[in-house]
């Protein structure tokens, strides 16, 4: 039983799917810029290339280096999606990330050119 987060702050997942975590509290818009539609909504975490992505509610998927703590942190943003995001996940060999519109229906795949985002 774990009685508080902190116990749990160095453990090394094998995925990492929650937006509320130690590691991706720097995905979240600070207050000073803070709108609903730009709140994270689906997040996976490229271990093997140490970056993150997450797509949000106004169809935006970014991707940042990982850890993320700083919500100034430097990230690239790209457009396709009507609507939110409804999941995203990066492929097995980490190059390609695959989101899903949560209003438009579509899938799209988006190929990483690079392993480091910053």
């Amino acid at each position: 039983f774990i009685d508080l987060p902190s116990q749990v702050k160095n453990v090394d997942w094998f995925t990492n799917h929650c937006t509320f975590t130690w590691p991706t509290q720097g995905i979240w818009p600070s207050k000073n810029h803070y709108d609903k539609k730009t709140e994270p909504q689906s997040v996976d975490v490229s271990f093997q290339h140490g970056i993150i992505a997450h797509g949000n509610f106004r169809g935006e998927l970014k991707v940042q280096n990982f850890p993320c703590i700083d919500k100034n942190a430097e990230y690239m943003t790209c457009k396709g999606q009507v609507g939110g995001i409804s999941r995203c996940r990066f492929s097995s060999n980490g190059q390609y990330i695959a989101t899903v519109g949560e209003n438009d229906c579509s899938l799209f795949i988006w190929m990483l050119r690079t392993s480091q985002v910053f």
